[in-house]
């Protein structure tokens, strides 16, 4: 008979576990041989009967605060809820390749973390638009779309970057009239023409079952517009940009667009050097990540970010825990402080385990 406190016991033992935020404090405690007795409870009542005296600091916690409190005297009290903010890529993090809907073994687990007290929120190189309908149905606290360029939580916009002509003009003198394709995204749809819509469908078709093209956000009720002149004053509101099949390799096309974009692999197909995203230097994931910190009134330390793709670097180096899934390629993984198992074999849920969230 499984004993009534044994689920206690192992809800304690998940917060302590290896790559938590309070293993990496007691190890950090053990190095200094500072000592402490630690207490984790919202009780207060409980807390006057074990306490005499003591002062309440109500600070966020991070492991290098615990570790200057225990070079004091004393017991230290946590909460015990140790909330946190949990940021999720889409394509090839939450949903698999050539899908549109989570699987119910992830879906699962980020609803258990949420009965947990965790806040979850999207955080996609896509923009608002191109989410798919499943994951705007689900009970995301909100969304860092277009990798840090459109940012929402509690239902209110908080951060818009946008292009402008100027650089959309750039972009089209680049690339527009060679072989590449280019989608631009706006928070409201995405933008193409003829030409460039065909070399994405050559593109995915050989990837893709053609219904998962027909149904993906990108391609629904997108605006086709063939006329190049006065295109970029007509699209001033492009927040990023997707192509494929470029003539350029992505070194090249770094070097062609200078400072103001910054060039990553795709994340919405198998990635190779001739397709990717265009986004706004200065904007990414990670400081989306911290708009939303910000809005909250959390730290960083608070966040943990899940990823797979070249643009989830910066979100995995920012956030206090970086997880990269099994599928993410080596530099992927390089830069992570955890790497989970495939996402064909649960690698986000099972990552969210080890780290004591679920």
């Amino acid at each position: 008979m499984r004993h009534k406190n044994e689920d206690k016991i192992t809800n304690i033992l998940k917060k302590i576990a290896p790559g938590t935020p309070i293993r990496d404090g007691l190890e950090n405690i053990l190095k200094a041989r500072t000592g402490a007795l630690l207490l984790f409870t919202d009780n207060e009542e409980y807390i006057k009967q074990l306490v005499d005296g003591g002062f309440f600091i109500n600070e966020d916690y991070t492991s290098s605060k615990l570790y200057e409190l225990a070079k004091m005297d004393g017991a230290i009290v946590l909460s015990a809820d140790m909330k946190k903010i949990l940021f999720f890529d889409v394509d090839g993090t939450l949903v698999d390749f050539g899908a549109s809907t989570m699987s119910k073994n992830t879906s699962d687990a980020l609803i258990a973390a949420k009965k947990n007290g965790h806040k979850i929120f999207l955080c996609t190189g896509r923009s608002y638009n191109q989410i798919y309908p499943s994951l705007k149905a689900f009970d995301f606290d909100g969304t860092v779309a277009a990798a840090g360029g459109y940012v929402v939580t509690g239902g209110k916009v908080i951060t818009h970057h946008v292009y402008g002509a100027d650089k959309m003009q750039k972009i089209i003198d680049a690339v527009g009239s060679n072989n590449t394709g280019l989608i631009f995204q706006t928070k409201d749809g995405s933008i193409t023409n003829n030409k460039w819509a065909d070399r994405f469908v050559d593109a995915f078709s050989g990837q893709f079952d053609m219904t998962v093209i027909q149904d993906n956000p990108t391609f629904k009720d997108i605006i086709i517009d063939d006329d190049l002149t006065g295109f970029a004053t007509r699209y001033p509101d492009v927040e990023s940009t997707i192509y494929c099949n470029c003539d350029y390799h992505i070194d090249d096309l770094r070097k062609i667009l200078g400072n103001d974009f910054v060039v990553t692999l795709s994340s919405f197909k198998e990635p190779e050097p001739y397709s990717g995203e265009i986004t706004l230097a200065g904007v990414n994931k990670a400081t989306g990540i911290a708009d939303v910190v910000n809005a909250l009134g959390m730290s960083q330390e608070d966040t943990i970010g899940f990823g797979d793709g070249q643009n989830d670097f910066d979100m995995l180096r920012y956030c206090n825990i970086g997880v990269a899934m099994g599928n993410a390629a080596d530099e992927v993984k390089e830069c992570a402080d955890m790497v989970t198992d495939d996402i064909k074999a649960d690698g986000l849920s099972n990552a969210m385990k080890r780290l004591g969230l679920i």
